[in-house]
């Protein structure tokens, strides 16, 4: 009885989780949120930082972003433009 238990709870667990990433990466790659997200995530950790005037559109589809600025150590480069 509790081997039984313990598959039901460990199948709930892992489709819970195969659920929360779906819906993670369909957030992150069908939304203009996602995006946006996603840029100033790569900002935040790692040594190339961006700035983005506007994003507009999605990751899966189309996106436009105009003034983006990255910068990394002692190279920047700067696109501005539509």
């Amino acid at each position: 009885m509790k081997l039984k238990t313990f598959h039901i709870l460990f199948i709930a667990c892992v489709t819970t989780t195969i659920i929360t990433i779906g819906a993670a990466f369909t957030w992150l790659c069908g939304t203009t949120a996602g995006a946006r997200w996603l840029l100033a995530s790569v900002s935040r950790y790692t040594p190339l930082k961006l700035t983005v005037g506007s994003v507009e559109g999605r990751l899966s589809d189309r996106l436009r972003l105009t003034g983006v600025r990255a910068d990394l150590a002692l190279q920047k480069v700067e696109v501005n433009g539509g």
